[in-house]
């Protein structure tokens, strides 16, 4: 009888930490403009494309990805008046290079991410974006040669 009433105590304790640690990793990511990949998303993307990349890694970029657009948007939503002579010539740069296809979205571009990146995630870029477009994370739009990364839906 002691044996059997610990076995669905066990089951019981068990099944809450699991299920409160990813509720609270999503509650944290709630604002985010791209959200991290579960591990469900992950495992559907295939082998082929994501080559030995590991969750963490993928979510790594995800998260400097998520990092630059919070701050683009940022820096886009504040007064002009209001913003440091870098950061207007920032948005400035940004207003020019905007093109028609995508006017008024938010955008990034590999140039603009990759200073923000450890030297392994900046290996892995490239492999990373077929990823997060095939788990509709990020959209890319060619335009006139150059690839524009919108956050997707």
């Amino acid at each position: 009888l002691v044996a059997e009433e610990r076995l669905p105590t066990a089951e019981v304790n068990t099944v809450p930490v699991v299920n409160t640690a990813t509720v609270e990793m999503h509650e944290s990511k709630e604002n985010a403009i791209i959200c991290p990949v579960t591990l469900a998303e992950f495992e559907l993307i295939p082998k082929y494309m994501r080559g030995r990349m590991a969750l963490s890694e993928l979510n790594d970029i995800v998260g400097k990805l998520d990092e630059f657009l919070t701050m683009k948007r940022n820096l886009l939503n504040t007064s002009f008046k209001k913003l440091s002579m870098k950061d207007k010539d920032q948005v400035s740069k940004w207003r020019e290079q905007e093109p028609a296809p995508i006017t008024g979205q938010l955008y990034c571009q590999e140039v603009d991410v990759k200073p923000f990146m450890k030297d392994r995630s900046k290996a892995l870029f490239r492999t990373a974006m077929p990823c997060l477009r095939h788990v509709r994370r990020v959209r890319e739009v060619r335009v006139k040669g150059k690839v524009y990364l919108l956050p997707g839906q």
